[in-house]
């Protein structure tokens, strides 16, 4: 696989998940910093159907409109599966409730 890890289920689910039993929130490398050669929006999909909980975009804000549309337009066609993204709310909730 020679993806970044941002983007690797193999690494993600199969490695972090999995092999290693890390229960947190994985957030990814700055969406505009990962070289994929595809676009930024397209990554970030990518990134959740990989096990990503969160999706960092810092730069240009553009470019966070374009990934925020681009993953609403994914979860409505079923690329991004509401169990998956339920999987997310449930680390970030446990993280959030664990911090205050």
């Amino acid at each position: 696989d020679t993806k970044p890890a941002t983007l690797s289920s193999k690494f993600l689910d199969s490695i972090l998940r999995k092999e290693l039993g890390f229960r947190g929130v994985i957030i990814t490398d700055d969406m505009e910093m990962v070289s994929v050669g595809q676009a930024i929006e397209e990554s970030a999909v990518e990134a959740i159907r990989a096990g990503a909980d969160v999706i960092i975009s810092t730069y240009t804000p553009s470019l966070q409109i374009k990934i925020f549309n681009r993953l609403k337009m994914a979860i409505a066609k079923g690329e991004i599966s509401e169990e998956r993204l339920n999987e997310s709310v449930i680390r970030i909730l446990r993280l959030k409730e664990a911090l205050w």
